[in-house]
């Protein structure tokens, strides 16, 4: 089979389609659960798994929950969807499992196209873009068995297939080693990695013989004695082989409930991401190079590493979409507009990432009577909040649709202020209860970009940092890393709802800033519904919740 061709097994298709995109999990091998609604080539729904069962990644699990709601928020039921895609073409089963699945559960299954898990993800970050034509790079762990794929896309045009490594020569199984080596678990510690990074000396160990680009071959290669050989139960089990990295570096793994990390383990994360990093950004140049293209779309897991992305956009200049839903939970989007392109429905730009479900006024309402709490409702929710992050407090914010893709990007937010001293260490000691070296993000006013970074990029889904200027510091202190950078969101439009907040903040200090994290606790995934909102609020150091029109307190 040729890496862009899809399996079908449809007996019609509909000029004007309505796609299920499924990212569905039969094995503890296959993680973060999803669903995605595309009609007419345009995303209406998408949600992952997690957010409605409250198992962080969910793996193993079918999507159930979030099908029943992406067919609410539609107003349609299964039999009315034309096709359903799933990722990946190398599983036997896959197909007659969630037909069984489904025959059982909703007594029907529409007709089914199967998408390559590279060109998923790569269909995921070109199709959601602006782009009419890019340079699509798909860059993971692996997925039916390649880990990279490299090829240029076009809206109204053919593909050309540039480069294609298959597993083991993987970025991302370099980085998940590492990640369990230094007592992280896999899927979710990798960012942690990064942000020990900035307290590290990248130059402390050479990794090079490790990971590696060949810029005569353009091609990736990757040592596989990094990683355990042995047969894996499940995706969260290490891949880390201990014995061979200590014998390679010297600095022993990392174990236990209470981690003690040295200053190797910080330099040794340096020294990874490093590697990773000039990696990565070499075979994007390579390619850049040969094709002419800089226009640069950019999925799978290992698109999320902010620090290359930097390089990309402020060092080489190129323009960069990258997925906010780069891993595998965004697998179902990227599934259903591959779909959409086969059947013929030309798939549209994603204007946003508010794609989750919405709560009536009259719901949220009756889950605040049911915690006893105390409330109140107030005509300018923004204008309260903005007062209440200037004065100090620390607000959990929870607006509209739900985001799609592991930021929080204002609609189930935690907001508090970025130039208050301590800020930074009162979310992670009392709210999120996580490890100190790592960063916050700042949601600030796109017009202010330039005034703190000295670029006027936009960046609306926290998916690259960006320096943080020297006369800007003391404005967004808590959020600057100890690399002087920031993983800003640049918020322009209105249909984010943190754009009144953050004209509130400006109008009452000097920029349009203020901290914004996830509304979760460690280990959790961000809330969904009003009442995963209260709970979390209960549960931790959050001062007020804005929810809706109404303000909780303790």
């Amino acid at each position: 089979m040729l890496v862009f061709d899809a399996i079908i097994s449809i007996f019609h298709c509909p000029l004007m389609a309505a796609i299920l995109g499924i990212h569905a999990p039969f094995s503890s091998h296959v993680h973060d659960p999803s669903i995605a609604l595309v009609v007419d080539g345009q995303v209406l729904f998408a949600l992952e798994e997690e957010r409605l069962n409250r198992f962080k990644t969910s793996p193993g699990i079918f999507p159930d929950l979030s099908l029943q709601a992406a067919l609410q928020h539609c107003d349609i039921s299964l039999s009315e969807v034309d096709v359903i895609s799933l990722d990946g073409t190398t599983s036997k089963n896959i197909e007659f499992k969630v037909r069984r699945h489904l025959y059982q559960r909703y007594g029907c299954c529409p007709d089914i196209i199967r998408v390559p898990h590279p060109i998923a993800h790569g269909s995921g970050a070109f199709f959601a873009s602006h782009f009419d034509e890019a340079l699509v790079f798909s860059i993971d762990g692996e997925g039916d068995g390649i880990s990279i794929l490299v090829y240029v896309d076009r809206r109204h045009g053919n593909r050309q297939l540039l480069y294609k490594a298959k597993y083991p020569d993987s970025l991302g199984a370099f980085y998940t080693a590492f990640t369990n080596y230094l007592g992280f678990r896999s899927i979710e510690g990798e960012f942690k990695v990064m942000g020990m990074a900035a307290y590290g000396n990248s130059e402390s160990y050479n990794l090079a013989s490790l990971l590696s680009f060949d810029s005569s071959s353009g091609t990736v290669s990757f040592d596989s004695r990094v990683r355990d050989s042995s047969c894996h139960t499940s995706v969260f089990e290490t891949h880390a082989n201990y014995d061979f990295i200590h014998a390679i570096t010297g600095v022993p793994p990392v174990f236990g409930a209470n981690p003690v990390r040295t200053q190797a383990h910080f330099d040794l994360a340096a020294s990874v991401q490093k590697t990773f990093h000039d990696t990565l950004v070499a075979l994007v140049d390579f390619y850049v190079a040969k094709s002419g293209i800089t226009n640069i779309a950019l999925s799978g897991g290992c698109a999320l590493n902010c620090l290359a992305n930097m390089t990309l956009i402020c060092d080489r200049g190129y323009s960069v979409y990258v997925q906010p839903a780069a891993s595998d939970r965004g697998l179902s989007l990227g599934s259903a507009l591959e779909a959409a392109r086969i059947l013929g429905d030309c798939p549209k730009s994603v204007q946003d990432m508010y794609l989750g479900p919405s709560y009536s006024d009259i719901e949220i309402k009756e889950a605040i009577k049911q915690s006893g709490l105390e409330f109140s409702i107030v005509d300018d929710i923004s204008l309260y909040a903005a007062e209440k992050i200037i004065a100090g407090y620390v607000i959990g914010w929870f607006q509209g649709r739900s985001e799609f893709g592991p930021r929080a990007l204002g609609a189930r937010s935690i907001l508090a202020s970025a130039s208050i001293p301590g800020n930074k260490d009162k979310l992670n000691e009392k709210i999120k209860f996580r490890e100190m070296f790592r960063p916050f993000a700042p949601a600030i006013l796109l017009e202010d970009m330039a005034r703190l970074s000295g670029s006027d990029y936009e960046s609306p889904y926290m998916t690259s940092t960006f320096p943080v200027l020297p006369s800007a510091h003391h404005l967004i202190s808590e959020c600057c890393h100890n690399d002087y950078t920031a993983r800003y969101q640049t918020v322009i439009s209105g249909t984010s709802p943190l754009r009144r907040v953050l004209v509130k903040i400006k109008q009452k200090t000097s920029v349009g800033a203020c901290i914004n994290t996830s509304f979760n606790l460690a280990g959790e995934p961000i809330v969904e519904k009003p009442v995963d909102a209260i709970r979390t609020f209960v549960s931790s150091g959050i001062d007020y919740l804005c929810i809706s029109n109404f303000v909780v307190k303790k």
